[in-house]
């Protein structure tokens, strides 16, 4: 019984912790080290409601393991899939190669050094640097036949003078990873 409270108070001033102190939104991650400890607690009522529940508690748990394995089995199909911003790379690649001239790539600087890692090869322009903007906006208006300019994010109002030839919007399941799971990609040549 002293072990029970020993291990219970730990794991509250945890929650506490991970609670008030961290992202938990963002960063699920801190709430793992608890779910081996709160999943005794459905797995002692399944098995009560299993053996004290005659027909109807065997027919309740089992249909609540078949829609807990259902929604486990989508989460792993979705995870196998690439996230949004691994779908901009890979679009971000596939108009570096078809379009002749310098890609040119605006956007946040989180999303311009992700890229940047990936090692796709462009100029990049922070959307959060006025200077920035302002070089972006005579490059594109200066060398329209020359390159793509790929605006990521939600900036319709980048480069006014002209509307963009292509808009691309890329998904992922929020529930699988919570960072940026819709990302807008406007093309303009």
């Amino acid at each position: 019984s002293r072990r029970f409270w020993w291990v219970a108070g730990c794991a509250v001033t945890y929650l506490l912790w991970a609670f008030f102190f961290q992202n938990i939104i963002h960063k699920t991650r801190h709430i793992l080290p608890l779910l081996a400890l709160l999943l005794v607690l459905p797995a002692n009522g399944a098995a009560a409601l299993w053996h004290r529940g005659g027909r109807w508690g065997r027919a309740a748990v089992t249909a609540f393991a078949v829609a807990y394995a259902a929604v486990a089995l989508v989460l792993v199909v979705q995870h196998r899939q690439p996230t949004a911003i691994a779908q901009v790379k890979a679009f971000a690649e596939k108009q570096q190669q078809a379009a002749p001239g310098a890609l040119r790539v605006a956007s946040i600087p989180l999303v311009n050094a992700y890229l940047r890692r990936q090692q796709v090869e462009a100029r990049y322009f922070s959307v959060t640097d006025s200077a920035d903007v302002r070089r972006l906006r005579r490059t594109a208006g200066r060398a329209s036949s020359d390159g793509r300019t790929l605006v990521v994010g939600t900036h319709p109002a980048l480069l006014p003078a002209k509307p963009p030839r292509r808009v691309r919007t890329f998904y992922h399941n929020p529930y699988v990873n919570p960072m940026w799971p819709e990302v807008h990609v406007r093309v303009y040549d």
